[in-house]
């Protein structure tokens, strides 16, 4: 291939069926070993795996933490009808878990992001792959 590349250089006409021709023939001696693409799905699957168990961990600690916010919450207003503690320091308190708790859910929401869509690309990018030459 690297000859018909560099006759090409030195021609002015180019034979574009020549070209065509040895790319062919190049792709019919490059492909994915099946090895290579048996690694690649077993490490796409490990880290899908691995990215799941991550997700299940953030979003129970994030749900502790939720809970926590809310009897917190139980708290003041338990406090604030008492009426002994100054309401507007109290009224402070409420807005500031209101605040943590959208974050956290927000959080919450995020960690249920699925690499199942990259999975399937990476996957449909290695069937191609298997037989260049077929796919060229």
């Amino acid at each position: 291939m690297v000859a018909i590349i560099s006759w090409c250089i030195v021609e002015p006409h180019i034979n574009v069926v020549l070209i065509e021709d040895a790319v062919e023939a190049h792709y019919a001696t490059i492909r994915f070993s099946a090895t290579f693409i048996a690694d690649v799905r077993a490490h796409i699957a490990e880290a899908i795996g691995e990215e799941e168990a991550a997700a299940r961990l953030l979003q129970q600690q994030l749900t502790t933490v939720l809970q926590a916010l809310d009897t917190r919450e139980e708290n003041l207003i338990d406090l604030a009808a008492d009426g002994t503690a100054p309401q507007t320091k109290i009224k402070a308190k409420l807005r500031e878990i209101e605040r943590q708790r959208r974050r956290l859910t927000e959080r919450l929401n995020q960690t249920n992001e699925d690499l199942s869509d990259s999975a399937r690309l990476i996957e449909v990018c290695l069937k191609l792959l298997e037989n260049p030459r077929e796919l060229y």
